[in-house]
């Protein structure tokens, strides 16, 4: 989820600038997302197989994990439908800002329906207390993800750019 805000902030920030390195972000920022989402899922579903007895339940958090993978698949698939990369950013920003609506979806989804999965356990007042080893691991979990993310991205936004300025290159010599 928060790849794809990343992402979203990227989309905006070319609609207002036209920013090339935006939309390449923009795009670089869609594989990882999509691998992280796949991620959650799997283990997410190894996790519940022990605790709800089945690997699988449309619940509806789950569902709307589910429904953030289609959206990173379809915008990947977006991306690779014209071989312009200038053609298809301003579709692929609009669309990677609709795509947003599912995030708060996601994250609210255990106040909004009554699921399986437990309410919010960090920040929420009335939340069950975590042992301080636990958030402490937490945290340094959540920024080692984090930060391996974001080494992915670069690297993969660094090769994006150059291939596009050859590409440019390439073209403006014929």
């Amino acid at each position: 989820m928060f790849l794809y805000s990343v992402a979203t902030g990227y989309a905006v920030l070319f609609w207002i600038w036209r920013s090339p390195v935006s939309a390449v972000m923009m795009r670089a920022l869609l594989p990882t997302g999509a691998w992280m989402t796949v991620v959650a899922l799997v283990t997410g579903s190894l996790w519940g197989k022990p605790t709800w007895g089945t690997y699988w339940v449309w619940d509806a958090r789950l569902t709307s994990e589910l429904m953030l993978l289609f959206i990173y698949l379809g915008l990947m698939a977006l991306s690779s439908l014209v071989e312009d990369e200038h053609k298809t950013d301003r579709a692929l920003a609009l669309f990677t800002v609709v795509g947003m609506v599912n995030i708060p979806l996601i994250y609210f989804s255990v106040v909004f329906w009554n699921t399986l999965h437990q309410g919010m356990s960090i920040g929420a007042p009335g939340a069950a207390r975590m042992a301080p080893e636990m958030k402490i691991t937490l945290l340094i979990c959540t920024f080692a993800v984090w930060f391996a993310c974001a080494a992915i991205v670069l690297v993969r936004g660094r090769w994006l750019l150059a291939l596009r300025e050859a590409r440019a290159k390439w073209v403006r010599e014929i």
